[in-house]
């Protein structure tokens, strides 16, 4: 075992040179020390609520389907976007580790993927599932920033998006 110690001593610290590294330096907000009375760190700033639509006819389980609503047109976050995406200035309750709530994959992320019928559904596979019942109506929130969240009324599927124009390498 003694091999496999040196590696994992490198990889966390390799992780906690990232961690520093990622730290901006965008008039960040203290928050105090915990514990041992250490360095303070930045807080994410709380992106605001623009508008709350419910009712919106969206299905997105490819992750390249543009959503249209109200005049505007909103497309899904990249694969490359969503790895390491950290929704907690748009979501405060959500965990400030990048993670989404739901401890998936972000991105097109069925809630409910245990369940019977449900798949996960990335872009590389070749079929798409019929929407089941409330997985092709829900909420979207519109932020101030031009990011947008979709969470279906079923609560198997849920997405970022952005108002910023994207293209994607893959067809379903």
């Amino acid at each position: 075992m003694p091999q496999l110690e040196r590696p994992i001593r490198y990889a966390v610290a390799a992780l906690a040179v990232l961690a520093l590294a990622a730290c901006g330096s965008e008039d960040p907000q203290p928050v105090p020390p915990e514990g041992d009375g250490g360095t303070t760190t930045a807080a994410p700033a709380t992106v605001a609520v623009e508008q709350v639509y419910r009712d919106v006819r969206f299905y997105g389980a490819c992750g390249n389907e543009v959503l249209h609503h109200q005049g505007a047109t909103f497309y899904p976050l990249l694969p490359e976007e969503l790895d390491g995406f950290d929704e907690s200035p748009y979501r405060p309750e959500a965990t400030a580790s990048g993670a989404d709530r739901l401890g998936q994959t972000p991105g097109v992320v069925l809630a409910a993927a245990g369940a019977p019928g449900l798949v996960a559904v990335a872009p590389a596979l070749p079929a798409v599932p019929a929407p089941g019942p409330g997985d092709d109506v829900g909420t979207l929130t519109v932020y101030e920033d031009g990011t947008a969240h979709f969470i279906s009324d079923s609560g198997s599927i849920e997405t970022w998006l952005t108002d910023e124009l994207r293209t994607y390498s893959w067809d379903c």
